[in-house]
């Protein structure tokens, strides 16, 4: 879905994107369907990810601006 927003990326790309940023503990993905045939991921940010989002270089970001 989102290499739809992001026409420039591959879905290779956002999938290896995604899978980095879960192993540097930036992410935590989960797979919250008991079903066989949903295999949905859902991702938050750890407490690491909002740190890095919120203090950058030393400035406050807002994700949502």
């Amino acid at each position: 879905m989102l290499s739809g927003e992001l026409m420039c990326l591959s879905q290779h790309q956002v999938r290896h994107a995604f899978n980095k940023l879960v192993e540097k503990g930036v992410l935590v993905k989960k797979q919250l369907s008991k079903s066989e045939f949903d295999n949905t991921n859902w991702y938050a940010f750890t407490d690491y990810g909002w740190r890095l989002a919120r203090d950058r270089d030393g400035e406050q970001y807002e994700l949502y601006s």
